[in-house]
């Protein structure tokens, strides 16, 4: 039976599913240009850095030409990491860049240093993208205490380890809600990405198979519904028809003249929101009388 003390319980449940929705979708949001994804700024030895880059777009795009620059802590001085990048980033992939000298990882680089003499990046620096000779940034962000930085910065990243990307709603790590400390996680342990590791997206293509079901559903059943309905329909039905027992059945109140006889009856139907990633179902309780 449906109580009004239920209702803040089921108003409850609602709210909840409401946060969660805007939880997820702003925490996945995904960036329209190519984002620095990763950055490890030190290792075996201090040159043991890279920085890889993800195109969250569903296009590729030519980096010729781009510039990778770093930031010291207050802004004050800058280095070019690349001065002209090469290479094609493709849709919804990586791209690699690493020191020339210092890089020890096993994933081969895309793209190196201009130089050694690059400088290192250190962890309280800011790591800046752009897409010509340092005039239109792209993405940047600022770590440890940077000055430079999205909102607010990144966590800095320990030897060995590396500042990270959250996953975005392509699969890749593109998360770009406009805040370095939103959309960065701590590695304790690098996973640099090459231009070899394309993102791949199975919704697009899992829509096409499903739709392919119901064109081999109908021809199944007009040839077997018609045998089957007239022959069982008729036989069923002066049996079942004659046997309405229910209304003694469910709860009744006592009948005293005036009053009729009813019972007191609550069905239960379920609603199901879909959020992409998981299902939620929250139930609707309807209460009434029902004469018998």
């Amino acid at each position: 039976m449906f109580k009004k003390a239920n209702l803040p319980w089921l108003l409850g449940l609602f709210v909840f599913g409401a946060l969660i929705f805007k939880a997820e979708s702003s925490v996945r949001a995904a960036a329209s240009h190519v984002v620095i994804s990763q950055v490890q700024v030190a290792g075996v030895t201090a040159n043991d850095e890279f920085v890889e880059l993800y195109n969250p777009t569903n296009s590729a795009v030519d980096l010729s030409g781009w510039r990778l620059k770093r930031e010291s802590e207050s802004a004050s001085s800058s280095s070019n990491l690349v001065a002209s990048m090469s290479g094609t980033i493709a849709s919804h992939g990586y791209f690699l860049v690493t020191h020339p000298t210092g890089y020890t990882g096993s994933v081969i680089t895309d793209e190196v240093y201009s130089s050694t003499n690059s400088g290192t990046i250190a962890d309280n620096n800011s790591v800046l993208l752009y897409s010509d000779a340092g005039t239109t940034l792209i993405d940047k962000v600022g770590m440890g205490t940077a000055t430079d930085k999205e909102a607010s910065d990144a966590p800095s990243p320990i030897a060995g380890g590396s500042i990270q990307r959250k996953i975005d709603d392509t699969g890749g790590h593109g998360q770009d809600t406009e805040d370095n400390s939103t959309d960065f996680e701590l590695l304790t342990t690098s996973t640099p990405r090459n231009s070899s590791i394309i993102v791949s997206t199975p919704s697009p293509s899992a829509s096409p198979t499903a739709s392919a079901s119901p064109t081999a559903t109908p021809t199944a059943t007009p040839t077997s519904t018609p045998t089957a309905t007239p022959t069982a329909t008729p036989s069923a039905s002066p049996t079942a028809t004659p046997t309405q027992t229910p209304k003694p059945s469910g709860f009744p109140f006592p009948s005293f003249p005036p009053f009729p006889r009813f019972t007191f009856q609550c069905k239960t139907t379920f609603v199901t929101f879909d959020f992409g990633f998981f299902r939620l179902r929250l139930p609707q309780i309807f209460c009434g009388p029902v004469l018998l």
